[in-house]
């Protein structure tokens, strides 16, 4: 066999073993290929190329279930964009993520986009199980199969409470009101509602006051102590910014309350301004209030 028949033979393998990697891994990042051709084909457009990655990645903001999101769009090689994310659940970073799962992907957004606003079109909320879990969100810039990409700082979706205060001075009675804050802006879509105290601590917002095992219409405070039962009827909510203020009224007795009480969120009434999310109700989402 001669010298040159030897050098096709080789060349013929090492591109076979190249093409079967690619088949492999499916979709490719960066470079446009794992070879080049020049020497056959110098004229090629995808000879020795690469996609370029967003820029300017801007802090993302909470809106509903996902993220307004801003960065700079890149252009060498750049066809389009998506966006993909990893649900990272209780960890607060996007350090080594997988980003196996795309959210607006193909078509959805142009190769000139260079934000998204979390609930328009497309729309880039999460599924309503992720409701409080923490969101790394990576854009790419996408050829083809090939995609570079670029990973925002993580965030919490979903509306979330986050903290709590009141006026009580250690009561709860007429005129004095309990906040729930969260961490987008909020809306309610009840009337006025019941509280409810008890002799075990327990503080329901929104409720019959059958017992203290009841699910309110919008949350419950359990683990304070409490020194009365109690009756607020026609208590009012007002839902301004991104917290809700409920007002005690027409108490039956001045309950004293001292200690930790832990909130957890009910029902449907308090939801995101924009997206609808509901209250989440997961363990990272139970603010706490000192009387």
């Amino acid at each position: 066999m001669s010298r040159r028949a030897r050098l096709r033979l080789a060349v013929a393998a090492l591109l076979a073993l190249v093409a079967g990697v690619v088949l492999a891994t499916g979709r490719l990042t960066g470079t446009f290929a794992l070879f080049t051709a020049e020497t056959e084909n110098q004229a090629s457009t995808f000879s020795g190329d690469w996609v370029a990655a967003p820029t300017g990645l801007g802090a993302p903001t909470v809106t509903g279930l996902g993220a307004s999101l801003a960065w700079t769009h890149a252009t060498h090689g750049v066809a389009g964009q998506e966006i993909w994310y990893a649900d990272q659940t209780t960890t607060t970073n996007c350090t080594a993520v997988n980003y196996t799962t795309g959210l607006v992907t193909g078509a959805s957004l142009s190769a000139t986009a260079n934000s998204i606003s979390g609930t328009g079109s497309p729309n880039d909320a999460v599924p309503s199980g992720d409701n409080g879990d923490n969101i790394c969100f990576q854009i790419r810039s996408t050829h083809n199969t090939w995609y570079t990409g670029a990973n925002f700082a993580v965030i919490q979706v979903g509306l979330v409470p986050t903290s709590l205060a009141y006026n009580g001075a250690g009561h709860l009675n007429t005129n004095n009101t309990i906040t729930v804050n969260y961490n987008q802006a909020v809306a309610y879509s009840g009337g006025n509602v019941t509280v409810c105290t008890f002799t075990n601590g327990t503080v329901l917002i929104g409720d019959t006051c059958a017992a203290s095992s009841d699910t309110p219409t919008i949350g419950t405070l359990a683990g304070g102590t409490s020194n009365k039962t109690s009756t607020c009827a026609n208590s009012t909510v007002v839902a301004t910014a991104s917290h809700i203020t409920v007002t005690l009224k027409n108490c039956t007795q001045n309950d004293a309350v001292s200690g930790t009480a832990t909130y957890t969120a009910a029902g449907s009434t308090v939801t995101s301004s924009t997206g609808g999310a509901s209250q989440c109700t997961k363990s990272n989402c139970k603010p706490t209030l000192t009387y």
